[in-house]
């Protein structure tokens, strides 16, 4: 028995699972499994961003300025190159198509040749796919960049993250055929290029890779814009290296490819000026500075050292001497060319472009994207929170731990230095906290931080002076430890490679939500980081148990990852194109139904679909190349009163349009522009909105309004946004309604209800200092469509309701006799403008919230009827118009 039993025993180890040897035999094949996993990261990133495919019908796109691209795409499928003047833009002067960023189009005409000879797809169906086929390309180098800072792992990790995080999803999916795709084709593979030359010894690799690195520049420089923070990440990158004495001399020849090859880029596009201007723009500055010094330190700091070595002192090392030499002689040299003043002109616009990316001025702030984001925003979506989600939290843990492990040598002060940093990065994002009115503590949170951070010291806001502290900080923590130059030597190169991408471009995005989407890959290597520290903590406190690591570790990661992947899948099957049915007959009809040579004009949001749908030129478009264009349309065409005493004067809309805009043929209207017009008022320097409202409930008339025996109802209206704001302040019982809705707003609209409405409605306005708080009062007019607005006195709120089928909508006053209230809300026959294709939409406010019905008008201009009101100057620009109220 003993005997059976103890071979039984024997045949049961035999059945036992060795893990470490399974493991062993898998390591052994590791290099197939990563193979493996970068499949499934381009799976992964295709179906994600091809969800809404069948949504687009093989012709539309996503957005309004995808169109141009595919309009300059088509011209190089047939003609093999785009115009040098585009004639269909700002007529009647035409556009320098050198000052575009032309790469999106070549990018699909290339595509299409490539995919032409496996299938027939039209240059439409091309542009649709093209951003998630050069996306699945960049992911390969997303992987190959992230492998060489951290290794396979986080590679893995943080490709995967990148694929689903929203944050990225939307520029980059499917239909979007814009600059953003093409831009991370080419910078992603620049920036693994160059950290690889970095990171060489070998002369002939090094040459290879920068080589390579330098031809992603001129492509990443053509694409996008928003390519700045990666350069000024990489520029700033390459003078810290100098300046810590982590380069090497060979350096140099890395940091003259790189500048070879920004040169280059004047060579392909005019956008930039010529090889002096760009060497001065803000986003290559450093890299000549970079190069310069470097060839100081290396090759000519060596040939004076000992003519210039007893003016050392002794306590600065030798390194750090040198290079304070070489930053005076190349600073006296700048006293020259390009003189003092530009420093002033670079520090200025760099600061203002760090924390405003798209600018200060109303042109660029029109723009919801170029706006600000708070941390959570629930309401318009302008924050971190939105593309972001819970892996805001494993970028920012995983920035703190790059950064303590950046500095970990230096072992008495890694701790403050770090905590430096977290309090400078928390501080700065979490400046704009929320916009939400629950829960109290939220509410709490964010009433002590707008308090702190709405002043400011020194003629700085808060958060800027952060920023200026903490740089301060970092120089002096330099300096502290100047004799220790080995320590600094010892920081990763990948490890500031990925940190100053991400600092920078954070900054950034504090300044404009819409670099968030830059925000995101350097974001994702974070958050791979963070999982790749949990894993080695875990395995740290259970060390016989690694198996366990993993599973706790990778089960959060999972966890992470569906949760995105699940968020994106279902945002990318409801991304529809914004050109609606309705835009398609109507282009439709401006095809067929004007002379190819007519001309539109519009708010600038639709030239692209006019040019390229309707195939017609425009004054404007949304290049916004030349904003005072947008000011004339804004104060001349929307915002111009032409209506007074029962009297139509049109000299104003006529002026413009035969002066400045060369006699356009057409004028287009949405049902859009209601709510932009804020916007056009603005713009126009005669700064005034339309608000609207719902239908909210039907009360008895107990307030004996308007005679109650004849209106025994009430019709209750409420705003969209809780409450219509007082643009107009008036004088009512001695008492001084200040507008401005910190002063006063009208919570309802009333219209005294019998079957039929009143002619003069009401509002329930309200101030906090007025004695009865809450007061209704008349409305000095009323606008009915088809009629016009009419004025009952001065003695009752001065804005002006009119009724739609669905809602309300509140007129100013001095909105009231403008052309875009008359021609377009009210309806009513104007001089010299003839209704020629309506869609016969009818005007809701549902209409003017969502883009599901859209009610488009387009007018032909009779300049016979115009005529009489044309001036012979052109009337006051941008520049000399007064601004700042309505008249």
């Amino acid at each position: 028995m003993k005997k059976e039993k103890k071979q039984t025993e024997e045949e049961d180890e035999g059945f036992e699972i060795d893990f470490s040897k399974i493991l062993s035999s898998l390591k052994a094949y590791r290099k197939y499994f990563v193979i493996l996993g970068l499949i499934v990261v381009i799976g992964v990133t295709w179906y994600v961003r091809t969800r809404a495919v069948a949504n687009l019908n093989g012709e539309f796109l996503l957005g309004l300025d995808p169109y141009v691209f595919l309009r300059y795409a088509k011209s190089i499928v047939e003609t093999g190159t785009v115009p040098v003047n585009d004639t269909m833009r700002y007529y009647p002067s035409g556009f320098d198509t050198s000052r575009e960023l032309l790469m999106p189009s070549y990018a699909i005409a290339f595509l299409h040749s490539i995919i032409g000879i496996f299938t027939d797809m039209s240059v439409s169906e091309v542009a649709i796919i093209y951003p998630a086929i050069v996306t699945c390309v960049a992911m390969i180098f997303f992987f190959l960049f992230a492998k060489e800072v951290f290794g396979n792992r986080v590679a893995l990790t943080s490709s995967l993250l990148l694929a689903v995080v929203s944050g990225f999803l939307f520029r980059t999916s499917a239909g979007f055929a814009e600059k953003e795709p093409i831009a991370i084709f080419f910078i992603f593979p620049m920036l693994y290029c160059f950290l690889k030359a970095l990171r060489l010894n070998d002369t002939k690799k090094k040459i290879i890779y920068s080589i390579f690195g330098g031809v992603c520049v001129i492509g990443a420089a053509l694409s996008w814009g928003g390519v700045n923070f990666t350069f000024l990440s990489l520029g700033t990158l390459f003078l810290v290296l100098v300046i810590l004495g982590i380069t090497k001399r060979t350096d140099s020849i890395v940091y003259a490819i790189m500048l070879l090859s920004i040169l280059s880029v004047t060579l392909f596009s005019g956008r930039y000026g010529s090889p002096i201007d760009i060497l001065r723009n803000y986003m290559f500055i450093l890299f000549p500075i970079a190069l310069l010094l470097n060839l100081y330190l290396y090759e000519v700091y060596p040939r004076i050292k000992d003519l210039i070595k007893k003016f050392r002192p002794k306590a600065l090392p030798e390194h750090f001497y040198a290079l304070l030499s070489g930053v005076v002689l190349l600073f006296l040299f700048s006293l020259i060319y390009p003189g003092f003043g530009y420093y002033y002109t670079i520090l200025n616009f760099l600061f203002e472009r760090l924390n405003n990316p798209f600018g200060t001025d109303v042109f660029a702030m029109s723009v919801n994207e170029n706006q600000a984001p708070y941390f959570y925003d629930p309401n318009s979506h302008v924050d971190w929170w939105s593309p972001m989600n819970y892996t805001f939290f494993t970028m920012i843990l995983g920035s703190f731990f790059l950064f303590f492990d950046m500095f970990k040598q230096f072992k008495k002060q890694k701790l403050v230095i770090t905590t430096t940093y977290i309090l400078t990065l928390l501080l700065f994002i979490f400046s704009r906290f929320t916009t939400a009115s629950e829960p109290e503590s939220l509410v709490a949170i964010n009433n002590i931080i707008t308090a702190l951070f709405s002043k400011s010291l020194f003629g700085l806001q808060i958060h800027h002076l952060i920023l200026f502290i903490f740089a301060g900080y970092m120089a002096y923590f330099v300096v502290k430890n100047k004799d220790k130059l080995e320590k600094f030597k010892s920081i990763k190169i990948g490890y500031l490679f990925l940190f100053f991408w991400f600092f920078v471009t954070a900054i950034g995005a504090r300044g404009g939500v819409r670099i968030i989407f830059a925000v995101c890959p350097p974001a994702m290597m974070l958050s791979g980081y963070f999982f790749n520290k949990c894993y080695d903590w875990v395995k740290g406190f259970f060390p016989e148990h690694t198996s366990l690591a993993s599973l706790l570790v990778y089960s959060l990661f999972f966890l992470l990852l569906w949760y995105n992947f699940s968020i994106s899948v279902a945002s990318n099957a409801n991304f529809y194109s914004s050109f609606t049915t309705e835009w398609d007959q109507a282009m439709d009809w401006v095809k067929t139904s004007t002379p190819e040579d007519s001309v539109f004009t519009h708010w600038w949001d639709y030239g692209y679909w006019v040019q390229t749908m309707g195939e017609r030129a425009t004054t404007l478009d949304g290049g916004n190349f030349d904003v005072a264009l947008d000011h004339l349309t804004g104060r001349y065409l929307f915002a111009s009163r032409v209506y007074k005493n029962g009297y139509f004067n049109m000299t104003e809309p006529a002026t413009c349009l035969a002066l400045d805009f060369g006699r356009p043929d057409y004028f287009l209207l949405i049902d859009d522009d209601v709510l932009k017009y804020v916007q056009m008022g603005r713009i126009g320097k005669r700064p005034t909105y339309y608000t609207v409202g719902y239908f909210s409930e039907e009360v008895d008339n107990s307030f004996d309004l308007y005679n109650s025996s004849m209106y025994p109802t009430l019709l209750l209206f409420q705003s969209y946004y809780g409450a219509f704001p007082l643009q107009e302040e008036f004088n009512y019982n001695n008492f001084i309604f200040k507008p401005g809705w910190e002063n006063t707003v009208i919570y309802n609209i009333v219209f005294p209800y019998n079957g039929s409405i009143s002619e003069r409605p009401y509002g329930v306005i309200a101030n906090q200092y007025y004695p009865n708080q809450y007061e209704l009062l008349p409305f000095n007019c009323y606008c009915t469509q088809g009629k016009g607005c009419d004025y009952y006195g001065n003695d009752g709120i001065p804005e002006c309701p009119l009724l739609l089928k669905d809602g309300v909508v509140l007129i100013t006053q001095n909105a009231s006799d403008n052309l875009f209230t008359y021609l377009y809300l009210l309806n009513v026959t104007v001089p010299g403008f003839e209704l020629a294709y309506d869609n016969e939409r009818e005007l809701t406010v549902q209409g003017m919230l969502s883009q599901s019905i859209t009610d488009i008008k387009i007018y032909k201009i009779n300049y016979e009827e115009l005529e009489p009101f044309i001036l012979d100057e052109k009337l006051p620009n941008y520049w000399t118009a007064e601004g700042g109220t309505y008249w």
